[in-house]
């Protein structure tokens, strides 16, 4: 299973609420995810840390993209995530 999405945000604290909230609606459409959110948050925030906060006409953009392959019983074989954050002009 996958997901990706995109936030964009005024802030570094606003953009991980926002990523949050859309790790939390993968896992109710799909919760295998559930086993992968906490990695994922966790990823998004090392990153979103390394960029300063935008400025006035800029925006925080993170991308976000995640996938787990599994046999049976959701015993995994496979696990990704994909995470980029900038700044960028609004």
């Amino acid at each position: 299973m996958s997901y990706s999405f995109s936030v964009r945000a005024a802030s570094k604290a606003d953009a991980l609420v926002e990523v949050a909230a859309e790790l939390d609606k993968v896992v109710v459409g799909q919760p295998t995810h559930a086993s992968d959110r906490q990695a994922a948050e966790d990823a998004v925030k090392a990153f979103v840390a390394v960029v300063r906060d935008p400025g006035e006409g800029e925006y925080l953009g993170v991308s976000v993209s995640g996938s787990l392959s599994w046999q049976e019983d959701n015993v995994f074989t496979g696990a990704s995530v994909n995470v980029s954050a900038y700044v960028a002009r609004a």
